[in-house]
């Protein structure tokens, strides 16, 4: 929807960003900054929302816990080294779908007992390395209305 979570840790994204984000997307959208423990990169690594009213969590990766936006939902929690080896980071294909590491065991039945398809996928080497299966895909859809960053002056480099 309208929402959009935003994760602060000041290593990827921090407060700034999060009000760059909000003017760049403007009115229209509501930005909702979650604060992680200083040691986690992204948002996802410590939240991923499967569906609506459903998400994984690692609840030590959040010193504020869960955003007050998912107040209600039923979220899944992977434990501390779980989380490290990039638990919370799964890879939704769909709202009945996702792709999991298949070092993942308990999220996946736990994933699967809420009537959620897992497709187990072998990724333990980019793990080790700080990366999970969200991190190593594209955007499936990409907002087209949005505009350039060299219209709004914003280029990098």
């Amino acid at each position: 929807g309208e929402d959009i979570l935003v994760g602060i840790s000041d290593l990827a994204s921090n407060e700034a960003g999060a009000l760059w984000l909000q003017h760049f997307l403007g009115p229209g959208y509501r930005i909702h900054g979650v604060p992680l423990r200083p040691d986690v990169l992204h948002l996802d690594l410590a939240l991923t929302l499967v569906r609506p009213g459903l998400a994984v969590v690692c609840p030590t990766f959040l010193p504020d816990g869960l955003p007050e936006i998912l107040t209600g939902w039923d979220s899944i929690p992977v434990g501390e080294v779980e989380g490290k080896a990039m638990g919370a980071n799964l890879l939704v294909v769909d709202q009945g779908t996702v792709l999991v590491d298949s070092r993942q065991d308990g999220l996946a039945m736990a994933l699967d007992e809420r009537g959620v398809r897992v497709i187990p996928v072998p990724f333990d080497a980019p793990a080790g390395f700080g990366g999970g299966i969200r991190c190593a895909t594209l955007p499936l859809r990409r907002l087209p209305d949005l505009p350039l960053l060299a219209e709004q002056g914003l280029e990098s480099g």
